[in-house]
């Protein structure tokens, strides 16, 4: 089967010389969940913005990225345009922000299938929308589909949201921090709005969060960038519970933990990008950084991990980081 997205030596900088992203492979295949996670600033929304060829003008992009096999950057933006919401559907941080106050969020969703199927009227499709939202636990979803968004709280809005970037059954839902405004239980709830979508429609997700813990509750892979590289990539059991990288580790050593005393916090700042630092980009924060971390080309992912020091046998901690 074609997978649902591929990456292949994607870059992006930007205006000034920001290296945002330096040479993103991955693959998700049909059906399956990557989560991308890492700190603010390393590259995580725009490698969302990219996937959608929704990034600023000046941006320059080189690399590759294939939506169910079709070049997103093939054509001009009109084809882009086309392609968006057919091949890939977006779900964002804030919930408000997808919606127009003055139009009913069940006017949103057909909106959102007439925008790339016209064969129906948006009459014919009002009660595909109510089955829409009652399949994702809208209670009464005929009343609520009526109302207005300002109606509707955060919880019930993102999913929505899901609904309508389901709408055209994409074979990609990408999911911008799509709990990030919400509570932990309403941040449970619109996860399993997501995975229920998922499920229904066979589509792949790829979930861009900074929350550790959730990326561990529902991928099958995740995915850990900094400074516009992934430096680890692997089953979600294994990163999560199993980090080898040491930035990996440093993030997980800084959530609070029942029991596990208090959270560690990850000292130091990201480099600047403008341009980017010889070597690792995490060296000068790296525990186990040795002066060959700090020349040369930054270090490739051999077997999920992008730190040869790490994966070094005769490294006197590699027993301790690769359990």
């Amino acid at each position: 089967m074609t997978a649902a997205l591929v990456l292949q030596d994607l870059r992006v900088i930007y205006q000034g010389g920001v290296q945002a992203l330096r040479g993103i492979d991955l693959v998700v295949g049909p059906g399956e969940t990557v989560a991308v996670v890492g700190e603010s600033g390393c590259g995580k929304s725009t490698l969302a913005a990219a996937v959608l060829r929704l990034l600023p003008p000046d941006a320059t992009v080189s690399g590759r990225v294939l939506l169910a096999g079709a070049d997103v950057y093939a054509g001009d933006e009109e084809a882009a345009r086309r392609r968006r919401g057919r091949l890939a559907g977006l779900v964002i941080q804030d919930p408000m922000s997808s919606f127009n106050p003055v139009m009913r969020v069940g006017a949103h969703i057909v909106e959102a299938r007439r925008l790339h199927d016209r064969s129906r009227p948006a009459r014919a499709l009002w009660p595909w929308v109510v089955g829409l939202l009652a399949d994702l636990q809208i209670s009464e979803a005929g009343r609520r589909a009526r109302q207005y968004p300002h109606e509707w709280s955060g919880g019930m809005l993102q999913r929505a949201a899901i609904a309508a970037a389901s709408a055209n059954h994409p074979p990609l839902l990408l999911a911008d921090e799509p709990t990030a405004s919400l509570d932990a239980s309403l941040a449970v709830d619109v996860m399993h709005g997501l995975r229920e979508r998922q499920r229904r429609e066979g589509a792949a997700t790829v979930l861009i969060t900074h929350q550790l813990g959730l990326a561990a509750q529902v991928a099958d892979r995740v995915a850990v960038m900094y400074a516009g590289r992934i430096v680890e990539l692997g089953g979600a059991a294994q990163v999560i519970g199993r980090p080898r990288h040491p930035y990996t580790r440093a993030l997980i050593a800084a959530l609070p933990s029942l029991g596990g005393g208090l959270p560690q916090p990850l000292e130091g700042e990201l480099p600047s990008l403008a341009p980017p630092p010889p070597g690792c980009a995490f060296a000068p924060r790296c525990p186990l950084a040795i002066a060959a971390c700090h020349a040369g080309p930054p270090p490739d992912l051999v077997d999920g991990v992008a730190c040869p020091v790490v994966m070094a046998p005769a490294h006197p901690l590699t027993a301790e980081l690769c359990p």
